[in-house]
């Protein structure tokens, strides 16, 4: 029979008695009466015996197939992370990159203030243009501030989905183990009863 990682003693259990106890063991007290009791019996035993161990196997099956859904919905986690680990990183890079502009911007004004000085007539008469040349920074200032703000709750409302969709396949999981134990467990009273 099939090992499982992470078997419970009622897996191994049903394991154990799949077979009913057949063959006797060589070291089994009344081996020749019980291997007699078997022999007599075995037409009757035998399908219960191959339906127990054809219950094992597909067990095992789906117990293997709950684990690759575990392990890709993981990776597919990894994934998503990933992606959004990158996106932050190219969002932080432009709103760096667009800082820096900035920066930029404002040392050159500060570099040529004595030419604004001397042009003060000019300014005065051009002072709409500087009024909106300001306006445009402080309305890209508050685009960067929206991006920023988007890309942060992408970011929280991506983590709480993965979280959501793990959290309720780990519940699904658990529910099922708990199922099966049951009926090992319902099996195993009923086995002891029929004894």
């Amino acid at each position: 029979m099939a090992q499982v990682e992470g078997e419970s003693s009622h897996w191994r259990a049903a394991v154990d008695h799949a077979g009913l106890g057949l063959p006797v063991a060589r070291d089994a007290k009344m081996r020749l009466a019980k291997r007699i009791v078997a022999r007599l019996l075995w037409p009757f035993l035998r399908h219960q015996v191959e339906f127990n161990r054809e219950v094992l196997a597909v067990l095992v099956e789906v117990r293997n197939a709950l684990a690759e859904d575990i392990r890709s919905l993981d990776d597919r986690s990894r994934s998503a992370v990933a992606r959004a680990d990158a996106v932050t990183v190219d969002v932080d890079a432009r709103l760096s990159w667009l800082s820096a502009a900035l920066d930029g911007v404002a040392s050159r004004l500060e570099s040529r203030g004595w030419t604004i000085d001397a042009m003060g007539p000019v300014i005065e008469q051009r002072g709409y243009a500087l009024a909106a040349t300001e306006h445009s920074l402080d309305q890209l200032k508050s685009e960067v501030e929206g991006l920023r703000g988007l890309v942060e709750r992408g970011e929280r409302e991506a983590f709480a989905r993965l979280h959501d969709g793990i959290g309720s396949l780990r519940r699904e999981l658990g529910e099922l183990t708990l199922s099966v134990e049951a009926r090992f467990e319902r099996l195993d009273t009923r086995s002891a009863t029929d004894a």
